[in-house]
């Protein structure tokens, strides 16, 4: 009795691998309690979803990220959404007691030129990610001219929008920033 029971087991498990119903115990996947080897699992995760200006900021609230760039100067990074009557994305950073405000345009990819440059570590492989954001920092205090303003490139993190990095110039030099903990207020300029 026991061997028929073993054949006829056997005999069905044949049965629904040919016909597609069950998979051999090598290509199942993670089930839990059993043990994952390497290439039983999909590796890529699932893209994020689509980024919008509202990451950038807070949608119609205004986004504070702490930012540290070149050589090691720390402030406030406030950026404000676009609002009547010019609709341009504007903001400021706040350091050492002073206030410097800035324009930024956001929602563009690495291979976009933007003010005459790609995205920096741009490499041919087009984007569609829209994850890049470029500002002009008036730290001249010259508002009506934004030939001196300084250039600040980056990226904004895909999963968390939390933070970004990028490149800055100083005096034509590249440096790094960073710019972390967005934190969501309502902030009047």
């Amino acid at each position: 009795m026991r061997d028929f029971i073993v054949r006829t087991g056997i005999a069905l498990s044949l049965a629904l691998l040919a016909m597609g119903w069950m998979m051999p115990p090598a290509s199942a996947q993670f089930r839990g309690g059993d043990v994952a080897h390497p290439g039983d699992l999909e590796t890529e995760p699932p893209p994020p979803p689509p980024i919008e200006l509202g990451d950038f900021m807070c949608y119609q609230y205004s986004a504070e990220y702490r930012i540290v760039w070149a050589a090691g100067y720390q402030g406030r990074l406030v950026l404000h959404p676009p609002a009547p009557p010019f609709y341009i994305p504007t903001g400021f950073i706040e350091a050492g007691g002073v206030t410097s405000y800035l324009v930024y345009h956001a929602l563009t990819d690495p291979q976009d030129v933007i003010g005459g440059q790609q995205g920096p570590g741009y490499l041919g492989t087009d984007s569609t990610l829209g994850h890049r954001i470029v500002f002009w920092v008036d730290f001249n205090g010259t508002r009506d001219t934004m030939r001196d303003d300084q250039r600040f490139d980056g990226y904004l993190m895909t999963i968390s929008r939390n933070a970004m990095a990028g490149v800055t110039w100083v005096d034509d030099i590249p440096h790094g920033f960073y710019a972390t903990d967005k934190n969501c207020i309502s902030v009047e300029e």
